[in-house]
């Protein structure tokens, strides 16, 4: 049997197997297509993309002042010319001008040192309490008022030399002032101040006395005062 072969029309090409010739530009087209609008994809993203902007402080910054430690200012302590001034008789503050001399009853006495810086024309003078340190405080009792304003005349040398006012002063009465637990003699606190606390011995003869309270700084200026008290017996 004969076989006969066709020949292919010229607007065909042979096919060896594969697809026709406008299918294959077909899909190259349609792959060009959808690369190129992968691509403008992109730059459009690209283009309309939002940028990231720093938000700048509309606060001012301020310089920042340095700072200076102010200068301690040293205290200076106010010399007294305690010589110029003068002392005083000092203030004397009693518990009680009746005390009962039973060895028991607690009585108190204060003394203010004071300066004569209002009035330094009389013996006593006015001022101020005095706050100075170095200055010597002591008691002691009379029944001889005279001895104390004559003080001075006798005990002049004494008063000079603070180490000699533990003895006894002219006519004082010893062992009668018991003394609870503050010495007879004392330097004054920094603000001037003395306090005492005593008993009356139980063989004291009643009657009236006198507390007397010296000031003396350092053997170069004193003062004294009393007051009177009148002592009886326990019943």
């Amino acid at each position: 049997m004969q076989q006969l072969a066709s020949r292919p029309r010229p607007d065909q090409q042979a096919n060896n197997g594969g697809a026709p010739r406008s299918q294959v530009i077909l899909i190259v087209a349609l792959l060009l297509f959808s690369v190129a609008g992968l691509a403008s994809g992109f730059s459009v993203g690209a283009l309309t993309r939002p940028q990231q902007t720093k938000q700048m402080s509309t606060q001012p910054t301020l310089p920042i002042q340095p700072q200076h430690k102010q200068p301690v200012t040293p205290q200076v302590t106010k010399t007294v010319d305690i010589l110029a001034i003068g002392i005083g008789c000092p203030n004397i503050t009693t518990s009680s001008y009746a005390e009962t001399a039973d060895n028991t009853t607690t009585y108190t006495i204060q003394a203010q040192v004071m300066d004569k810086s209002i009035e330094n024309k009389t013996a006593c003078g006015q001022g101020k309490p005095l706050q100075a340190p170095g200055v010597t405080c002591r008691i002691w009792l009379t029944k001889d008022q005279e001895s104390l304003q004559n003080l001075r005349d006798s005990s002049t040398q004494r008063l000079m030399d603070v180490a000699t006012l533990q003895a006894p002063f002219p006519h004082e009465k010893t062992n009668i002032l018991l003394l609870d637990g503050t010495p007879q003699v004392q330097e004054c606190n920094s603000k001037g101040e003395t306090t005492w606390k005593y008993h009356l011995a139980s063989n004291t003869d009643p009657g009236i006395y006198f507390i007397a309270v010296l000031t003396d700084w350092k053997g170069q200026g004193w003062n004294w005062k009393w007051v009177s008290i009148n002592i009886t017996k326990a019943h």
